[in-house]
């Protein structure tokens, strides 16, 4: 037996073991989690996409599906158009758990996601919690990449990306009545998908990761609300990075609502660990979204900026004005124009973001640029409605060659019947197809 599988027997029955080692070595079911804002209709087992078919349900998120085998969803229309997250469905479960746990009538102001890459149970936490300000955070500057990208691909727009190590959050004047902490770990649950074995495992790695959990997690205690939750959460089994940590949370007077470990070999998922705690309130009942560490300095906000910004976006026929004045308001920064649903920011956090709710459009020397995060935002007469055959000829990333109508602008929106999914710009070499290269689907 393997020093790894030894490990494991510490937690896992012996009649379990062997079902495991070989569960560690096969592929994991394909999952999606669908959006709240996909159609109803599409979220049934049974429901047939073009490239994917929900096969069943996932017992713990009423939005998760598992899909049939030869489902590709990345290639999907309904992947392009943000209505699903592909997420493992051992991903989907603290938040989907989270949930159900909260009492429906509590206001979520702040959630901090401190390790937020790639962004599965950030954007859940955004469509769960939509009245909330939801900050994606990752320390590590590589990783903003991926959560960029999957924010960029959905309809979200109450999330704010940062790149910021606990200092800065410590320093911010805020409580978080919602604090994720899907921590760094030695990552047992991703044997397969690392294309490792289990016999490159290492105790000592484990260690190293515990003692990392155990800091980081102890500095996001000092940043909990009254009455507020904790997520801590990984994609490893080890009992030394999972209920080790929680019992110091405990020991940091956190009560603990839930824990549970899920299994590859019988959970259908590529498993890992997750446990819910709760901040109760404190004696002096201090229920309050913003503290002020340093009573004599003021919290400074950003208000938003959107009737300047509406007079400049008005002045390109492209937009909607009216649907952008009813989805939120808008902020300028380094001459982008961000949609938010809130009216106004904290200034460091406004002044240190990544991205801001949906990226609208760019401001450059001859006006207003539509950005993808328009293509929900353009007039009627700029959206333009093409057979499934160029639809998925734009999905591949080709351009099209000409237009048969005559535009008094330079962007269009190509849709299908369903919404609107490609950004075009008119050259004199034709119809530029602007779908951003991590989009493109490649051809079968």
């Amino acid at each position: 037996m393997s020093n790894f599988l030894s490990h494991i027997s510490k937690i896992l029955p012996e009649n379990e073991i062997e079902d495991f080692a070989k569960s560690c070595n096969l592929p994991v079911s394909k999952s999606i989690r669908f959006f709240s804002y996909a159609k109803d209709e599409k979220k049934k087992v049974g429901y047939e996409g073009d490239f994917y078919k929900l096969e069943n349900k996932i017992d713990w998120a009423e939005d998760g599906f598992y899909l049939e085998k030869n489902s590709k969803p990345s290639k999907s229309l309904d992947y392009i158009r943000g209505d699903f997250y592909i997420q493992d469905a051992s991903s989907m479960y603290p938040v989907a758990k989270l949930k159900k746990i909260i009492p429906n009538n509590m206001d979520i102001n702040y959630i901090l996601d401190y390790a937020s890459s790639p962004g599965g149970k950030t954007t859940q936490l955004a469509d769960y919690f939509p009245n909330s300000i939801v900050l994606a955070n990752d320390v590590i500057k590589g990783r903003i990449n991926a959560i960029l990208t999957n924010l960029f691909r959905s309809k979200l727009k109450n999330v704010i990306l940062l790149n910021e190590d606990f200092q800065f959050y410590y320093d911010l004047p805020l409580k978080y009545d919602i604090i994720l902490a899907d921590l760094p770990c030695s990552g047992e649950s991703l044997i397969y998908k690392k294309k490792t074995s289990i016999y490159d495992w290492s105790f000592n790695e484990v260690l190293f990761n515990a003692k990392r959990q155990k800091k980081i997690s102890g500095n996001l205690l000092n940043l909990l609300n009254d009455n507020s939750y904790f997520i801590y959460s990984t994609c490893t089994f080890s009992k030394e990075e999972n209920e080790d940590i929680v019992d110091f949370l405990i020991e940091n007077k956190l009560n603990l609502i839930h824990n549970k470990r899920l299994w590859p070999h019988k959970d259908r998922c590529a498993g890992g660990y997750s446990a819910i705690l709760k901040k109760e309130e404190t004696e002096n009942n201090s229920k309050n979204v913003y503290h002020q560490k340093e009573t004599n300095k003021k919290i400074e906000f950003v208000d938003n900026q959107t009737e300047k910004l509406i007079k400049m976006l008005s002045k390109n026929p492209y937009f909607n004005i009216e649907k952008i004045i009813n989805s939120g308001y808008l902020y300028f920064k380094k001459n982008i124009i961000f949609l938010f649903p809130f009216p106004k920011i904290l200034k460091p956090i406004f002044e240190n973001a990544i991205s801001i709710g949906q990226a609208l459009a760019k401001l450059e020397k001859y006006g207003t640029i539509p950005l993808w995060g328009s293509i929900d935002y353009a007039n009627e007469q700029y959206v333009l409605k093409f057979d499934k055959k160029t639809i998925y000829k734009l999905a591949e990333g080709s351009d099209l060659k000409e237009l048969s109508m005559k535009f008094d602008n330079q962007y269009l929106v190509a849709a299908d019947d369903e919404a609107s999914l490609f950004l075009l710009k008119k050259t004199g070499n034709g119809i530029k197809n602007l779908i951003p290269n991590f989009m493109i689907v490649q051809s079968s």
